[in-house]
């Protein structure tokens, strides 16, 4: 990914914004943005895909800084009532299609899994996505496929927290094709899910429990490396693999890659670690962009807020594309990584810049930001108690 790629693939998004069937997906009544405005949709969308975190108020002075007068909160709100979520889950659809796909031994590698977010206490968060038992506030699960080596939100699924984490994995399906392999953990093993993978030529890897199956438990029990072995609901054989973890323990993959000689058993420790990406994905998305941090309290605000963010990171990730290939041409004792943390807060601190072009100068700072990879290295982890998120609300 080079600059003027990155560039290319903004300013075609940007021009979407205003494009008649563009327009027709951002509305909510056939009323809505019909009318010239002081905060016109193409404005509307890209403040919210800034990545708003603070008051609006200094998000507007922020992104209109040449206006004496700038629009204010008011009016902002006014607006975002208007647009419709998924005009956003579609902008996210159409700028990753831009992207060229990378693959590794002739596939595309997919991790999907889910996670929970804390919404605003507002009556209509309540009634769509429900209060459980012992919440204080409406939760939502969220589930996401991502593009392991584009580190790249290819699409996004927001459901109550009574929905299984399957029923959310078979609405990405849509967005997987042949040619793909799906990594996830497991909460998404089972044979119907196989059976469901196996069905739409997608290829799987997943780890499994042990104790879900007397089949899993004797192998686990034989000491045997790999296996090909047939499930009651499933039409076609899988394989499981034995990967040893360092703590004298093993775990147990089921994977659709029969072939030994092109996915030898050894490989599958390092192609089920490639799933870690998507929990650091949920690090980046809960801590670093403050996804929970929402602007608003209704459910189209929220939809709004989570949609713009998963925009806004999978931009970051481009840029910090472009910059690590900076980075890789520099001779240094270490191999360098670019700090996705400070990409981060410079796409958003020369947002109003970047939309406008420049996005050569942005790379060259964001590419200042790196830090040398030592692998090996653990620490103990640190479990700290989670604060509930702040939250400036504007409606």
């Amino acid at each position: 990914m080079t600059p003027d790629q990155l560039q290319h693939i903004v300013c075609h998004l940007i021009d979407q914004l205003e494009t008649d069937t563009f327009r027709e997906k951002a509305r909510r009544t056939h009323s809505d943005f019909i009318r010239d405005r002081r905060l016109p949709l193409k404005d509307l969308i890209l403040l919210l895909l800034s990545n708003i975190t603070s008051s609006i108020d200094h998000e507007l002075f922020r992104y209109f800084p040449e206006q004496d007068m700038p629009v204010s909160a008011a009016a902002f709100c006014k607006q975002r009532d208007k647009l419709n979520p998924e005009a956003l889950a579609y902008l996210n659809r159409l700028m990753v299609n831009q992207v060229p796909e990378r693959r590794c031994n002739g596939l595309r590698w997919l991790a999907i899994d889910g996670t929970t977010l804390n919404l605003p206490n507002h009556v209509s968060t309540a009634q769509v996505f429900g209060l459980t038992a012992n919440a204080k506030r409406p939760q939502a699960r969220l589930s996401q496929l991502l593009d392991l080596s584009n580190k790249l939100t290819l699409d996004v699924q927001i459901s109550p927290l009574g929905t299984g984490e399957r029923a959310l994995a078979q609405r990405h399906a849509d967005v997987c094709k042949p040619g793909d392999l799906i990594l996830a953990d497991r909460g998404y093993a089972g044979a119907a899910m196989y059976q469901y993978w196996y069905d739409r030529e997608i290829d799987f890897c997943i780890r499994v429990p042990v104790s879900q199956s007397h089949l899993y438990y004797q192998f686990y029990g034989s000491g045997q490396t790999e296996q090909e072995a047939t499930l009651p609901e499933c039409s076609r054989p899988v394989r499981l693999v034995r990967v040893p973890l360092e703590a004298d323990e093993d775990e147990v993959l089921v994977t659709s890659l029969l072939d030994q000689d092109q996915w030898p058993a050894e490989h599958f420790k390092e192609i089920y670690f490639a799933r870690w990406g998507i929990e650091e994905d949920y690090k980046t998305l809960k801590s670093r962009l403050q996804i929970e941090q929402f602007s608003g309290k209704k459910v189209h605000a929220v939809l709004q807020d989570i949609y713009a963010t998963v925009i806004h990171k999978n931009i970051v990730a481009l840029a910090c594309q472009c910059a690590q290939h900076q980075v890789d041409g520099q001779i240094k004792k270490h191999p360098y990584k670019v700090n996705f943390t400070q990409a981060a807060r410079l796409v958003k601190w020369f947002w109003w810049r970047v939309t406008r072009g420049n996005w050569l100068a942005l790379v060259r700072h964001i590419s200042r930001y790196a830090h040398a990879v030592r692998p090996g290295r653990h620490y103990a982890r640190r479990v700290r108690k989670r604060q509930p998120p702040a939250s400036a609300y504007k409606q």
